[in-house]
């Protein structure tokens, strides 16, 4: 598990982070260092153009090399402390879904139905898009959401890392911290002369 979370981190620091930066600095010319910004369009990048994924990296690279000038802003630390602490609490709560036990796998409550819907598209995802509908075969899905479903496959597909633990490990928290650190940011900017 600790070698599944090492090859997340890294995925976000060494590919979809430069890969978000550089869009985010093709659309607005700014010299501070927006992770979240970078981080959401680099999830959007590798799920849409994952055959390109290694030249994208490599040109985002020597472009960001090249353009950016690393600062960082004054953190208003009880905000970020703040959202720290949901962060945690939140993936306390969510944690034991998903958890293989000598039982199986631990879904209960709302999460039994959804959970194994999204599973069983993930997987269908990996074998060809668009998916296949999980609950009629041979017939494919249309009119669906599946955004979020196609990041969970392409960041399987780029380590190897189980989907289980993708989506009911890993996901659930950097989503959460995406949304926090946004509010995070918004807030601190929206009110920077009041903090």
């Amino acid at each position: 598990m600790v070698l599944d979370i090492f090859k997340f981190l890294l995925l976000f620091i060494l590919v979809i982070y430069p890969l978000g930066r550089a869009v985010l600095l093709q659309i607005i010319d700014s010299r501070e260092v927006e992770i979240i910004k970078s981080i959401i369009l680099g999830l959007l990048v590798i799920s849409v153009l994952p055959k390109f994924l290694l030249v994208l990296t490599i040109i985002s690279w020597i472009y960001i090399s090249r353009k950016i000038k690393i600062s960082f802003p004054r953190p208003n630390w009880l905000l970020l402390i703040l959202a720290l602490f949901v962060i945690v609490l939140n993936s306390q709560i969510l944690y034991p879904f998903g958890q293989i036990t000598p039982r199986g796998i631990s879904l209960y409550g709302a999460h039994f139905i959804d959970s194994t819907w999204h599973l069983a598209l993930i997987n269908s995802l990996l074998r060809s898009i668009p998916p296949e509908n999980p609950d009629y075969a041979g017939v494919l899905l249309k009119n669906y959401h599946y955004f979020t479903d196609l990041q969970i496959a392409t960041i399987n597909r780029l380590t190897s890392i189980p989907v289980e633990r993708i989506f009911f490990i890993l996901m659930g928290p950097l989503y959460l911290s995406l949304a926090s650190f946004s509010l995070y940011s918004f807030i601190s900017k929206a009110f920077s002369s009041k903090f």
